[in-house]
């Protein structure tokens, strides 16, 4: 499709990050597919080719500091995690990427994250599943975490893709 429109395509993923490819297009990075330079009005596109990821954010109790809330995002990120301290109004969240799910998945990055808040003198309040995540993944969280973890088997991929309704757990 890239050749037929003439627009150049950038593919990003676990070798090249997308901050990579809009740094280094057309300098020293050259498209995956499509001519070598940019159309004249649709410029480039990018295309993520990696494997699923999990956005998964964990709330901070209130009175949290920003500072400690960057310090404990920045204690739990990693090759697996992606992670970021940010403010929604008055409350801030460890808002993090789950890369590679199935190695840090969930369960492991909320523990991460109230360890750190603990030893910061803070805790958690609650935890959040952005979208959907791998069936495996959640298996491989003990059922009774799902709560706690916000999450549910109808939040699957597989789940969606059948067109299994969404349960979202009572609180």
């Amino acid at each position: 499709m890239s050749e037929a429109l003439g627009v150049p395509c950038f593919l990003y993923g676990t070798r090249l990050s997308l901050p990579e490819v809009r740094r280094r297009a057309f300098r020293t990075l050259w498209p995956g597919t499509g001519p070598v330079l940019p159309h004249p009005s649709a410029g480039a596109t990018c295309v993520g080719t990696r494997p699923v990821l999990v956005a998964y954010n964990v709330w901070l109790r209130e009175g949290t500091s920003r500072a400690v809330a960057r310090t404990i995002a920045s204690a739990v990120r990693g090759p697996f995690v992606r992670s970021l301290a940010l403010g929604v109004g008055a409350h801030l969240q460890v808002s993090m990427n789950l890369i590679d799910p199935v190695e840090v998945g969930p369960a492991r990055a909320y523990d991460e994250v109230a360890r750190h808040a603990r030893a910061l003198g803070t805790g958690v309040d609650r935890a959040e599943l952005v979208g959907l995540l791998p069936e495996a993944v959640l298996a491989a969280v003990p059922r009774a975490r799902w709560v706690e973890l916000d999450l549910d088997s109808g939040r699957t991929i597989e789940a969606r893709l059948e067109g299994r309704p969404k349960r979202t757990p009572r609180r």
